[in-house]
């Protein structure tokens, strides 16, 4: 009898330790692997309410079986013992909390193509209490729509090599669609906004039909002292065309900014 009752206990502690997956809300709702999303979760009536601190645990692609969507930790994922800052979550007061993600970040080296859905559940740091597995969340197809510029990669920071690809084509700017396309500038901004060293100009290359790229690094562009952390950097096309008398007329496009990311490994 004190072996059925002793099981009886352990099998009610389990059931409060693993507690049921609570509902998730997202914003926004719809979101592809590029986006960066937050969801908020309300822990109230599982084990986990009145902690003062929670952790996510994420996974990709779980249970796929299928090389195009390999399964993937999110980067969070180190120590189920002792979860890092990187996993914990804001608190919103009442039990409830909430965590910003962006999926080619959480689960980098995976690429927007190799996104299928991700799940996660909710512990303590040290994992003595912790959700169920989450639903599977979806991540939305990206839907392609024709643009001026396209930079590669999508997300970077200041130690990638980035491509500038420029639609001409495309462009219904009066001076990027009458030029032609002669170098491009880029200028580095620190994380204050201010900009950060000289103006950089680079040749541009044509790859036909109107597409021109240019490519650098920014680290590499420009001498950044140890502990420097770009914030942006602008790009704008420049070229030339004829005046209605002939003459040559130097000009430059319109000015983009790209904001450089955070990125995680």
């Amino acid at each position: 009898m004190r072996k059925i009752i002793s099981l009886l206990i352990l099998t009610v502690a389990s059931h409060f330790c693993y507690a049921q997956f609570s509902t998730v809300q997202f914003s926004p709702a719809t979101f592809t692997g590029e986006d960066a999303v937050t969801f908020t979760i309300d822990l109230t009536g599982t084990s986990l309410a009145g902690e003062t601190e929670v952790y996510i645990w994420a996974f990709a692609n779980s249970g796929l079986n299928d090389p195009q969507y390999p399964s993937k930790d999110g980067y969070t994922n180190t120590d189920w013992g002792n979860s890092p800052a990187t996993a914990k979550l804001t608190s919103l007061g009442g039990n409830k909390w909430s965590y910003t993600l962006t999926g080619t970040d959480l689960f980098n080296p995976l690429t927007l193509g190799q996104l299928k859905y991700f799940q996660f559940l909710i512990k303590t740091k040290t994992g003595s209490k912790q959700t169920s597995d989450s639903p599977k969340y979806p991540f939305a197809p990206v839907v392609y729509v024709p643009a001026v510029y396209r930079l590669f990669p999508s997300r970077m920071n200041q130690d990638d090599a980035i491509t500038v690809y420029f639609y001409q084509n495309l462009s219904t700017d009066i001076t990027e669609s009458r030029m032609a396309p002669v170098s491009m500038t880029i200028k580095l901004y620190n994380a204050s906004g201010v900009q950060f060293g000289s103006n950089i100009t680079l040749p541009v290359r044509s790859l036909g039909n109107k597409l021109y790229s240019a490519s650098f690094i920014p680290a590499v562009s420009v001498a950044i002292p140890a502990g420097t952390t770009l914030g942006s950097f602008t790009y704008a096309v420049n070229g030339s065309y004829f005046d209605v008398n002939g003459a040559t007329i130097n000009v430059t496009g319109p000015e983009n900014t790209k904001t450089f990311d955070v990125l995680h490994f």
